[in-house]
């Protein structure tokens, strides 16, 4: 897996413990194009809300502990996507503590949910310049909030190079989720919703800025019609769930045994043979 960090706008390498390097290049200097692998189409992962890349501990998506435990990106690496190139796409989406709610004050948010909501749309124009200079397909899987750094990118620029977007429990809402999806017909989203997810419920549709743009993706999913590019997956519905069954997977997005589990739907093993389909165009 290869993985890079963002930050203020730059882009940075990663050091040997994982954290970025040296001084950050802006998105036009950096050598994109040394990121892709010979072998296959590159999965580009994008996490959610509440990571650090520059901690040393699991805040970070990249870490590697000294027993060889994984954070979020070897996770996904080894679960989802273990026989694909992967680029671990990480940026500061404001962890918990005072001193980022201090930072989050300091920019003019009232809350690090709402701060970070604002990043993510800047990380989405990193990703549009990394994707333009990519030189070829990729797929997109990303995890709450990092659906909207995913979107972002679509809105800022056209015919991006994506074949497969899966969204896990997606924290943007759906009417310009649907604006994207109706603009950028080649690209096979495929939507995960867990109608239960107390944290979508709670935290994006009171922290994060409101204004009759719909429900979140990953709760609801796109309500209505959807485009034929789109599809809405709810991980807990019955007839969704034998459907997965024929196919030999025990799908569930609620977990029965913890409250509130808003990372359940990667964690589940039943879920990763819908992931993995989802990512090479078979759903």
């Amino acid at each position: 897996m290869i993985g890079l960090s963002t930050r203020d706008g730059l882009v940075y390498h990663l050091d040997k413990d994982k954290r970025p390097k040296g001084g950050g290049l802006s998105p036009s200097m950096f050598s994109w194009n040394r990121l892709r692998g010979e072998s296959d189409i590159p999965v580009i992962l994008i996490h959610g809300f509440g990571y650090d890349p520059w901690k040393n501990n699991d805040n970070n998506p990249h870490f590697v502990g000294p027993l060889g435990e994984a954070s979020t990106f070897g996770i996904w690496n080894r679960d989802l996507v273990p026989d694909r190139s992967v680029i671990g796409l990480g940026w500061y989406s404001v962890p918990p503590g005072f001193i980022n709610l201090g930072k989050s004050l300091w920019n003019g948010r009232w809350n690090r949910y709402r701060y970070a909501w604002d990043l993510a749309w800047e990380v989405g124009t990193v990703l549009s310049v990394m994707l333009r200079h990519l030189d070829g397909p990729v797929d997109i899987l990303c995890h709450s909030l990092g659906s909207r750094v995913a979107l972002a990118a679509l809105a800022q620029e056209r015919d991006l190079p994506i074949r497969n977007m899966v969204l896990m429990n997606g924290a943007e809402f759906a009417k310009p989720a649907r604006i994207q999806a109706m603009e950028n017909k080649d690209i096979n989203f495929v939507n995960l919703v867990v109608k239960a997810d107390e944290v979508l419920a709670k935290l994006d549709t009171n922290f994060a800025p409101v204004s009759g743009e719909g429900p979140p993706i990953g709760l609801e999913g796109l309500e209505g019609a959807s485009p034929e590019n789109w599809s809405d997956i709810l991980l807990d519905d019955s007839d969704v769930q034998a459907w997965g069954a024929s196919r030999g997977w025990h799908l569930q997005g609620d977990n029965p045994k913890k409250y509130a589990d808003h990372w359940f739907t990667y964690r589940h093993e039943g879920n990763h043979g819908l992931i993995r389909a989802a990512l090479v165009g078979e759903i």
